[in-house]
């Protein structure tokens, strides 16, 4: 399996270290075309840290749209809260991400089958109101969610090579 890292130049990853959000989102919106480009590999066609990135920003854009319930109803539930996600979250300085993780997943693996099972929209709209257990950890990382996601932009600068080649 090849690893395939995106390629960058200068100005253009200058330009992005700018704004946060948008150098998370086109980063990953890069890694999402390298996977499409070979389906029969998918992710593991990306680094760890690209993978990584991936998560974290599943993670940021479905719990600020529509909180944790969201999350786990768009299918990415087993990949937040059955890996380390957290544990590696923590390593990169996001120890506040991490730990609202740390504490949604056994409420998750109480419930998964339950929250992962097909629904209608409304049975959808219907979750927050059963479970709502969840909303004050999503409260807590909207407190959070903006500093957070400067680290972990902060992170890719300083480890850029991990991420993307700059030329």
């Amino acid at each position: 399996m090849a690893v395939t890292v995106p390629i960058l130049d200068r100005a253009e990853f200058d330009a992005l270290k700018a704004d946060a959000a948008e150098l998370i989102w086109q980063l990953c919106d890069l890694y999402r075309g390298i996977a499409a480009a070979d389906p029969s590999q998918q992710l593991p066609a990306l680094t760890t840290e690209q993978n990584l990135l991936l998560g974290y920003e599943a993670w940021d854009g479905q719990v600020a749209n529509g909180g944790i319930i969201q999350l786990i109803e768009n299918g990415y539930g087993s990949f937040i809260f059955e890996t380390p996600v957290s544990e590696l979250l923590r390593g990169w300085g996001l120890a506040e991400t991490a730990a609202i993780i740390d504490r949604a997943r056994p409420l998750y693996r109480d419930k998964k089958a339950i929250l992962e099972r097909e629904k209608t929209l409304q049975e959808f709209a219907k979750m927050y109101q059963e479970h709502p257990e969840f909303e004050p950890l999503d409260n807590e990382y909207y407190a959070i969610m903006d500093a957070e996601r400067e680290r972990m932009a902060a992170y890719v600068v300083a480890h850029e090579e991990l991420f993307t080649l700059v030329k």
